[in-house]
């Protein structure tokens, strides 16, 4: 039988992009039986223009900003609920073509221990600079790799971004959902790591490519070498920082990836006092972030200025 697939996008303010991609999802090769959107309390119209152009998705709003965890977590258990086999995951700056479905289903049938493959993704590209995104293995913190490290069409990872990702309903049951009170970043890597965890395989497909957006990308000179740097508001410099300590502090604690958590934090305070403005607030939201994830405090603690 043919499997019933999902997707999940969650949206927030995305009336300038959102249609573009729902229109790329009807349009998929491979049929979705369902287009789900997840709307985080919008204020720009967002919800008139699907109804306008899009009434048969399936709407869910929200009536606060529940960030990209609580968007992707209310969505995937609807989906769960509706007895989708698998879910394909997306932010409303993801740009797949029209082939990526049927390109990611293609490769995990053809994987010779699918029945270990939890979530397949495509390559992420900044839509911006055109280079991949990094993927990363765990090994006491976050160690880059390259697709061309893989020998077969599928490079096996253990920490992917959620958009693009297409996630089999079944690990879903057995993982749990991406933590809601993480609200935004690092959510996908805890997600994933939970995933491994249970003996669950990850995998990126090294020839499908997806385009998205995080943050503003520019290159900066760093001791007379080019470097990417990407810069966010300053309030996400506290859930970056929070959310990777809490990992690491409860979850993954060894000395090592302690080491790895403060190694990050000084490359991040270095990067922010060189290359960014408001560098007040962004030391003043990290510090608090890497307090509160070693404590252990989590939610919507510091609330995003739209």
């Amino acid at each position: 039988m043919k499997p019933k697939i999902a997707t999940v996008v969650v949206s927030r303010n995305g009336v300038e992009v959102l249609l573009e991609l729902l229109r790329l999802l009807v349009n998929q090769t491979e049929t979705l039986t369902e287009i789900i959107v997840v709307d985080n309390a919008s204020s720009d119209g967002t919800l008139d223009l699907l109804s306008q152009h899009f009434p048969r998705i399936t709407l869910i709003p929200l009536r606060s900003n529940e960030g990209v965890s609580g968007g992707y977590s209310k969505g995937l258990e609807y989906a769960l609920r509706h007895n989708h086999d698998w879910v394909w995951m997306l932010d409303q700056d993801s740009r797949p073509s029209q082939e990526t479905l049927g390109d990611l289903l293609a490769a995990y049938r053809l994987f010779p221990e699918r029945e270990k493959l939890a979530l397949i993704a495509p390559l992420p590209v900044n839509a911006s600079t055109c280079k991949p995104y990094p993927i990363f293995l765990w090994r006491d913190g976050q160690r880059e790799i390259s697709t061309s490290e893989s020998t077969g069409a599928i490079t096996l990872v253990d920490m992917v971004i959620s958009s693009g990702s297409l996630i089999r309903s079944q690990a879903l049951g057995k993982a749990g959902m991406p933590r809601q009170d993480f609200f935004m970043d690092f959510v996908d890597y805890e997600h994933c790591l939970r995933l491994r965890q249970k003996g669950f395989l990850i995998g990126v497909v090294n020839r499908c490519t997806m385009l998205h957006n995080i943050g503003k990308p520019r290159t900066v000179n760093f001791l007379g070498k080019k470097r990417s740097w990407t810069t966010h508001k300053p309030w996400r410099e506290y859930y970056k920082v929070r959310n990777r300590a809490f990992v690491v502090w409860h979850q993954h604690p060894s000395f090592r990836a302690k080491v790895f958590v403060f190694h990050q934090f000084l490359k991040q305070l270095i990067g922010s006092l060189l290359y960014e403005s408001e560098k007040i607030d962004r030391i003043h939201f990290m510090w608090r972030g890497l307090k509160d994830g070693i404590r252990g405090r989590l939610g919507c603690t510091v609330r995003p200025a739209d």
